[in-house]
C-alpha cells in the first residue's frame, strides 16, 4: 500500500540547467499558481561536476532570495537529460499495462533501468491509449535531492520542464491541441508536436552559443514532421514558441521573425512563456506532476504487512533455497564428469596446436598496436554512432587527408537516419555535419559529409 501525495498551496519551483539555478515561489489560487518572488544564482561548476557540499551552499544562495516560508521544494531539471520513448499501449490490463511499459523502457531506452528513476505520463488520442516514457539518471536526482533536503526543504516532487505542456488536461492546455511547440533553452531546443489529448513527438536540437539559423531550424523541423504520418502531418497547423529562464539574448532562435516555418503558421506569443505554473497547479491539485520521477512512499501499514510476509515466508524460503542447492550440486558434478571425459579425448590436439601457435608468434613480424592509426581512429569514431542492431549501415566511406569525411549508406527507416546524425554531431571530433543527400524510403539511400579533427580524440588501445 503506497500512501496519497497530500495536496500543497505552496510549494517553491526549484530549476537547475547547467550550472545555473532559479527558483519560484508560488501560491495556490483557483485552479491555477500564482508567482509571488523567484531568485537565480549561478552555480560553482555543472551540475555534472559541482561537488555535493558545494552544491548545498551554492542553492541556500537562491532559496535565501526567496524569503518564504514554505518547505515544500518542486524540482525540475531540462527535459534533454532524460531521454524518452512515445508508447502505443495496447488495450491491456492495468498491471500487464504497467509490465509492459517497463519492458519497452528497458529495450528502447539507452540507459539501463537500474541507473535511472522512470517517469510515464499516459493519455489517449482518439481512442487509442498512449504514454510518454522518460528516465531520469539517479546520480544527477539524487545530488539535487540531497542538497535541497540539507537546505531544510521537502522534495514534494521531482519532474522536468516539459511536464506543463505534456498534460493536456491542466488548465490552459486545451489551445496546444494540433500545434508544434518550441522551447528554447540554455543548451537546447526541444520540439513537442501535439494532437488531441497529448504529445505525439519529442525531439532535442543542440545549441550553440549562437542559437540557430533559420535555414537549419527550417531543414530539421522538416526532417522531424517528415518522420510522421500524412494524416498527422495534415494536422499540424501552428507553431508555438516558449523560452525557459536562463536564455540569452546571444542565443538566437529565429522564429517570431517568420509568418511560417515548415508550413507550420507561427503563433504570436510572449517572448517568454511560465512553463512552471501548469507544475506547480498539478502538484496543488493532485498532489504530483504529470511526469512524476518521485516514487511514492509506503504507508506505514505496507511496510507492517510486508515485514509480516517476509517472517512468514522465511522458512519456506529456507528450505527451497537448501533443496535448489542439493540440485545444482548435483548437476554441476555431472557436468565437471562429462567436461572432464571430453577434455582427456582432445587434450593431445590441443598440445599440438599451441605448439604451432607457438611457433607462429616466434616468426610474427613486430608491430606496435598502440600506434594510433587516423583512417582507423576515424572509422572507429564513426562505427560508434552506428545502432548495433543493424537498422542503418554504410556501403563507402572516403577520407580525404584525414580531415574531410565523406559517407554513403542505407537505413531501414528515417528515425534511425536521423538518431544517427544526431549521435554523430555530438561525437568528439566531428564537426559541420551536413546530410548531402537523401531517396528512397525503406530503406532510404544516403550520404553526408562532416569535418573530422582527430586531436583530442584519444585513439583505440587496441585496433
Amino acid at each position: 500500500m503506497t500512501l496519497k501525495r497530500k495536496k500543497r498551496s505552496q510549494a517553491i519551483v526549484l530549476y537547475v540547467d547547467g550550472d545555473q539555478a532559479f527558483a519560484y515561489s508560488y501560491r495556490k489560487r483557483g485552479r491555477g499558481a500564482k508567482l509571488r518572488a523567484e531568485g537565480h544564482s549561478r552555480l560553482g561548476q555543472q551540475i555534472n561536476q559541482i561537488e555535493s557540499a558545494r552544491l548545498v551552499d551554492d542553492l541556500r544562495g537562491v532559496f535565501r532570495q526567496l524569503s518564504s516560508t514554505t518547505k515544500e521544494c518542486i524540482l525540475v531539471l531540462p527535459a534533454h537529460l532524460a531521454p524518452s520513448i512515445i508508447l502505443t499501449v495496447p488495450d491491456i490490463s492495468p498491471e500487464d499495462r504497467k509490465g509492459f511499459i517497463q519492458i519497452q523502457a528497458e529495450q528502447q531506452l539507452p540507459l539501463p533501468l537500474s541507473e535511472i528513476h522512470l517517469a510515464t505520463h499516459e493519455f489517449q488520442i482518439g481512442n487509442q491509449d498512449h504514454a510518454l516514457v522518460m528516465g531520469l539518471r539517479r546520480d544527477t536526482v539524487s545530488k539535487l535531492k540531497e542538497a535541497v533536503i540539507a537546505n531544510g526543504f521537502q522534495v514534494a516532487s521531482i519532474t522536468v520542464d516539459i511536464a506543463g505542456v505534456v498534460d493536456h488536461a491542466v488548465d490552459g492546455n486545451d489551445s496546444l491541441a494540433d500545434s508544434c511547440q518550441l522551447i528554447q533553452g540554455q543548451s537546447s531546443l526541444t520540439m513537442v508536436t501535439h494532437a488531441e489529448g497529448g504529445p505525439t513527438g519529442l525531439r532535442h536540437f543542440h545549441l550553440t552559443n549562437g542559437g540557430m539559423d533559420a535555414a537549419t531550424l527550417e531543414r530539421e523541423l522538416r526532417i522531424t514532421l517528415g518522420q510522421f504520418p500524412q494524416s498527422l502531418q495534415r494536422q499540424l497547423t501552428t507553431l508555438r514558441t516558449a523560452k525557459l529562464p536562463g536564455v540569452s539574448s546571444e542565443q538566437h532562435v529565429p522564429i517570431s521573425e517568420h509568418r511560417s516555418i515548415a508550413g507550420l503558421n507561427v503563433v504570436n506569443v510572449a517572448e517568454t512563456s511560465d512553463l512552471f505554473v501548469p507544475i506547480a497547479s498539478s502538484v496543488f491539485l493532485k498532489g504530483a506532476s504529470p511526469l512524476e520521477f518521485l516514487p511514492s512512499r509506503t504507508s506505514r501499514f505496507g511496510k507492517m504487512y510486508g515485514q509480516f510476509n517476509s517472517r512468514r515466508n522465511l522458512w519456506v524460503g529456507s528450505m527451497s533455497v537448501v533443496a535448489l542447492t542439493a540440485i545444482a550440486f548435483l548437476s554441476q558434478f555431472f557436468q565437471l564428469d562429462e567436461l572432464q571425459t571430453n577434455w582427456n579425448g582432445m587434450k593431445e590436439k590441443v598440445a599440438a596446436v599451441e605448439t604451432v601457435q607457438g611457433k607462429i608468434r616466434e616468426f610474427r613480424p613486430w608491430f606496435d598496436p598502440s600506434v594510433p592509426v587516423p583512417s582507423l581512429t576515424t572509422a572507429r569514431a564513426i562505427t560508434r554512432a552506428f545502432p548495433p542492431t543493424g537498422d542503418i549501415w554504410l556501403k563507402q566511406l572516403s577520407i580525404r587527408d584525414d580531415s574531410k569525411i565523406t559517407a554513403t549508406g542505407s537505413s531501414k527507416d528515417q528515425k534511425s537516419l536521423l538518431a544517427t546524425l544526431d549521435k554523430l554531431r555530438s561525437t568528439s571530433g566531428i564537426s559541420n555535419l551536413e546530410l548531402k543527400s537523401q531517396q528512397g524510403s525503406e530503406p532510404i539511400s544516403f550520404s553526408f559529409e562532416f569535418d573530422w579533427n582527430p586531436k583530442g580524440v584519444l585513439a583505440p588501445a587496441q585496433l
